[in-house]
């Protein structure tokens, strides 16, 4: 018996092979069968007849590092498809937020409502983990953030001092 069973959809499985009309049996959250199944073995069925039906898709470059933490979490991403986000790109990232990184963010984010009540990269994935994300996320640590967290936005070259302090950060994320 299934949980679910989602009927008659052109599946796409990620392979590149053309999509093929089948049945997908579930069974507590994870793809048990594929193929034709009878109705009566699942306790919903779900009708998927003129839908495509394919694994979920991966953002590579999104900038929803701050987005996710506002309710809901991440549930607009997973509305077009996208289960999986890789975040900090371009330099900016949810962490370090320290310094004038932290100064930045609070004042870009104000209207969010969004605390910033993190600093290490560790708060921010324990925090990711308490908001329960409808997808996956996988955070970067932004250049931008690490520059900012240790010299602001100057323009100027790091000292070693605080070179060696960014590579100490960028080591513990």
């Amino acid at each position: 018996m299934f949980d679910i069973i989602v009927k008659c959809g052109l599946v796409f499985d990620g392979s590149g092979s053309p999509g093929i009309i089948q049945d997908i049996g579930i069974s507590n959250g994870v793809i048990a069968a594929l193929g034709e199944i009878e109705r009566t073995a699942a306790r919903e069925v779900f009708e998927a007849q003129n839908f495509i039906v394919c694994p979920g898709f991966i953002d590579i470059h999104s900038p929803s590092d701050f987005i996710l933490l506002v309710e809901p979490p991440g549930r607009s991403r997973i509305l077009e498809g996208v289960t999986t986000e890789v975040c900090g790109n371009c330099g900016l990232s949810g962490a370090p937020l320290l310094g004038r990184a932290k100064e930045q963010r609070q004042k870009s984010l104000t209207g969010l409502g969004l605390p910033l009540d993190w600093s290490t990269l560790q708060e921010y994935v324990e925090l990711l983990h308490k908001r329960r994300l409808y997808g996956n996320v996988a955070p970067l640590i932004g250049h931008g953030n690490l520059r900012g967290a240790v010299i602001g936005y100057e323009n100027r070259r790091p000292s070693q001092k605080e070179m060696n302090r960014m590579v100490s950060l960028l080591k513990e994320g």
